[in-house]
């Protein structure tokens, strides 16, 4: 299967590439005798991939990243064929245009789904048999609880204190993790410990002693038995290992926001490489959608560069590539009207060819 972004198998993703198709099939029978009605349906095409992205969820933000490929591309092709008011006109659409999807804005969203996993995993176990901890009981104990709708509040005794504490929160020595919605139960951290207090029993359990098994019809079994790679019995076994896998996950993907834009490869590589093998499989190397985002970033200052250059009727020189900061390379083509030429960066997403626009037809083959 082919592994660019345009070809990621998702329906919506398939649909929108069509489109954007269908519409730049009649923008190229509109270039010679209508190129500024041909130049607005390429506008348009891009500036649908700009608000395709907007929601900031990274399926839709490799839809942009698509789409926009698509849109660069064609225009590339028939840039030998636009007049220079025309190009002029396109310069000034792009530049009007949304930017579109934030890539670390998608991570923060892509957190919620290790979230609400988590919360799957925990309503699955929520009131599962389990030995109550002798260890916590024996010095912490739920004293009462009010919840008003919105927030809960649980009152907890120590051996010399009573308090009330909220999610979030941490009160002499005790924090409250979460409290499932269902109210059944919550998560303390306490004395370096992960503790299950199941609410309506005002039982403690150490989440190590809960073990978690999925149905063989649960979803994410049925994912991973289609990936490859990935085993479901590879997935945590106990509650303080889900607990636990999760954080590392969420951990992960602030480590991926602080850095993304950093374009550090090597350094992406080595985060998704510390992750423990559970960790991996309930998620991705993100490494991979920062070198399309790369790949986006030098296709973009292509584009503005040859859009420049057309007015001068000469290919762009000394532009310098926004990733690896070296000038782009310039290689006239052989065509059949003798206009093309190739602009190129010496950055390749894996796996090759190098990041690079052709400026013309395809150059011919000899």
């Amino acid at each position: 299967m082919n592994q660019k972004p345009e070809n990621i198998i998702f329906r919506h993703v398939g649909d929108m590439r069509r489109l954007s198709y269908i519409a730049l099939a009649q923008a190229d029978q509109l270039v010679a005798t209508d190129p500024q009605a041909a130049i607005t349906l390429a506008a348009d095409t891009l500036a649908a991939a700009r608000h395709a992205g907007t929601n900031n969820f990274l399926i839709s933000r490799l839809v942009q990243s698509a789409l926009d490929g698509i849109v660069t591309n064609w225009i590339a092709r028939r840039l030998p064929d636009l007049p220079p008011d025309t190009v002029s006109e396109l310069q000034r659409r792009i530049a009007t245009l949304p930017d579109g999807g934030d890539w670390a804005a998608c991570f923060q969203n892509e957190k919620r789904f290790p979230e609400s996993m988590l919360d799957q995993i925990l309503d699955l176990v929520a009131l599962a048999p389990a030995s109550e901890s002798d260890l916590t009981a024996r010095t912490l104990r739920m004293a009462g609880l009010l919840n008003d709708g919105k927030t809960v509040s649980i009152s907890l005794e120590t051996t010399d204190l009573n308090f009330w504490i909220q999610t979030g929160q941490t009160r002499h020595g005790v924090r409250l993790v979460s409290v499932d919605l269902k109210r059944h139960q919550a998560l303390l951290s306490y004395e370096g410990r992960l503790v299950q207090l199941q609410l309506e029993g005002r039982k403690l359990v150490d989440l190590d002693t809960i073990h978690v098994t999925l149905p063989e019809d649960h979803p994410l079994r049925k994912m991973l038995e289609f990936l490859p790679g990935k085993h479901p019995e590879d997935l945590p076994q106990t509650l303080f290992q889900w607990v636990t896998v999760t954080q590392e996950i969420m951990d992960y993907y602030d480590a991926l926001i602080a850095s993304f834009d950093d374009f550090d490869f090597a350094n992406s590589t080595a985060l998704y490489e510390r992750l423990s093998l559970a960790a991996k499989t309930l998620t991705m190397d993100m490494g991979s959608l920062q070198r399309t985002a790369a790949h986006e970033k030098i296709r973009s200052a292509q584009l503005t560069a040859v859009l420049a250059a057309a007015a001068t009727g000469k290919p762009p020189a000394d532009v310098i590539d926004p990733i690896t900061q070296k000038p782009f390379r310039i290689t006239p083509t052989t065509t059949s009207n003798g206009t093309g030429y190739i602009i190129e960066s010496e950055f390749r997403p894996s796996p090759p060819p190098p990041t690079r626009l052709v400026i013309g037809p395809e150059p011919d083959k000899r």
